[in-house]
């Protein structure tokens, strides 16, 4: 679960961060759920699956916890790292762009 966790959320900042801010008029719920079902596909898990899952970490809430957790450590991590040699170009406003 931590996995599909991790691609979900990621999945969700990729939306936010880049696709939603370039083109705001979006449909994001159907952009949301097609991005959910590319997780799901990737994972080999039903949307069913994912919500039953959802459904029994809401009766342990301290695994839910450590899920998250170790989430936001591995996304800290990441963060931590240098980016400074990324090859990506910078654009006029001195931006690295994808």
């Amino acid at each position: 679960m931590e996995k599909v966790l991790w691609d979900v959320a990621q999945s969700n900042e990729f939306l936010n961060g880049f696709v939603y801010f370039r083109n705001p008029g979006q449909n994001r719920a159907a952009l949301n759920n097609l991005m959910l079902d590319t997780v799901f596909k990737i994972h080999k898990i039903t949307r069913a699956q994912f919500n039953n899952t959802l459904k029994y970490y809401e009766t342990r809430p301290d695994v839910l916890q450590q899920i998250a957790d170790t989430i936001i450590a591995r996304k800290k991590r990441e963060l931590g790292r240098d980016t400074s040699s990324t090859t990506a170009p910078i654009n006029k406003d001195g931006v690295r762009t994808l």
